[in-house]
């Protein structure tokens, strides 16, 4: 899929002495800061007027052309930050997606020594906001840029009880899992150094050898421009390249297969799928050469004439017969591939992972406060926590947990 571009409006839990309550960064679809400012308020009915941050916000959307605005903060006064947000983007007509966004790898992120060394002249609130964004674009990368420190995160009430190596190991394994399914888009993560945490999870590789292709690549005019030069310009041995090539996309690509996660050693396969599919007579190679197409496109012409035009003649094909007619004659059992590259011929950049959600109400609430439904506050509505009592009335008090959350003791309790 296409990655937003992010709006981050940060507040609750921010000095704001010296340069305002809140934070707001703009990053583009590859995570590159592009925008930044500070503001008292996105109020629309304040004491003094409109709040001073919502013609900044206003112009900075429609400039960036941004489609997602995100909202996060360290306590429940973020609350109201967001129905601000809200309604300010109701009111100007804009069209953009309003969400609470987590920020537990902003939290650490925006200290370690890569975000300052990245970010030198922007300050602790700055990177905050721009972690909040890249989490949101990019979570693998996100999460895999934290190391060992994942485990700082809450994952499980019983993590500490855990062996903590074969814990982190069970959360890389995620992101191999991860990552793999959603494949890497190799000259993308080459040209930013904030992405290529994942390269590592790839399938065949690892840090020595994700290292090794990054170092090689380079960036800008380095790039690759078919999957066959990681082997022609010598950035990975023949082996890697037949473990890991399939999760490497190369856009753009002389080959239209290289955009795809389909195996080289199955083109032929996706090519005659295409032919079929199209009710094309096979061309002799040579005689596309000779009218000055490189030999790549030649053979993968039709496969993008297919997916441009008529991805759906494919569901006329019976991948039956063709898997069964492959295993007489190759003795390979090949129906789960011929299923695989019909559907990403079908549908080329599509994502495997569930379509994104907005957070729960109780997924918020963790957010903003660290506290749990069903352990703060249990399913009942009861809870038993430790609080101070910050005001009295003759019918109740108000109590305060730590985490800044307020609760009603009634007279009857």
């Amino acid at each position: 899929g296409v990655c937003p571009r992010v709006a981050v409006v940060a507040g609750g839990g921010f000095d704001a002495s010296s340069r305002g309550a809140l934070r707001v960064v703009v990053v583009d679809e590859n995570g590159i800061l592009r925008k930044e400012f500070s503001a008292d308020s996105m109020r629309a009915d304040g004491y003094s007027g409109p709040g001073d941050g919502i013609e900044p916000l206003v112009e900075a959307i429609k400039q960036h052309s941004v489609d997602v605005i995100a909202v996060a903060g360290m306590n429940m006064q973020t609350r109201r930050l967001f129905e601000d947000v809200s309604s300010l983007v109701s009111t100007h007509g804009i069209n953009a997606m309003v969400t609470y966004a987590s920020d537990e790898v902003a939290r650490l992120w925006c200290d370690s020594d890569a975000a300052r060394e990245e970010f030198s002249a922007q300050r602790r609130e700055e990177r905050y906001c721009v972690a909040v964004a890249r989490t949101l674009q990019d979570a693998p990368s996100a999460y895999a840029s934290l190391g060992a420190r994942v485990l700082s995160l809450s994952l499980h009430s019983a993590q500490s009880s855990v062996d903590q190596s074969a814990l982190l190991a069970i959360v890389e394994r995620a992101y191999v899992n991860v990552v793999n399914r959603v494949g890497v888009d190799i000259n993308v993560v080459a040209s930013h150094p904030h992405m290529q945490h994942v390269l590592p999870y790839v399938a065949g590789l690892g840090p020595r050898k994700a290292q090794g292709i990054l170092s090689r690549i380079g960036a800008g005019e380095n790039s690759l421009e078919s999957r066959n030069e990681l082997v022609f310009r010598h950035i990975c041995t023949r082996t890697v390249f037949i473990n890991c090539v399939s999760f490497l996309r190369v856009r753009p690509s002389t080959d239209v297969l290289d955009t795809t996660r389909i195996h080289p050693a199955d083109y032929d396969l996706a090519r005659k799928m295409a032919l079929d599919a199209l009710d094309i007579e096979e061309e002799d190679d040579d005689s596309a050469t000779q009218r000055g197409r490189k030999r790549a496109d030649a053979q993968s012409r039709y496969v993008s004439e297919l997916m441009r035009r008529a991805p759906e003649k494919l569901d006329e094909l019976d991948l039956a017969k063709y898997a069964d007619e492959l295993e007489r004659l190759l003795k390979v059992h090949k129906l789960e591939t011929l299923k695989f590259i019909k559907n990403e011929l079908q549908h080329p950049d599509a994502d495997p992972r569930p379509v994104f959600e907005p957070p729960s109400e109780a997924q918020v609430l963790h957010m903003l406060t660290g506290e749990t439904l069903g352990e703060t506050i249990k399913d009942d509505g009861t809870c038993v926590v430790a609080a101070t009592i910050v005001r009295v009335q003759p019918r109740f008090a108000i109590a305060r947990l730590d985490s800044g959350l307020e609760g009603f003791i009634s007279i009857g309790n």
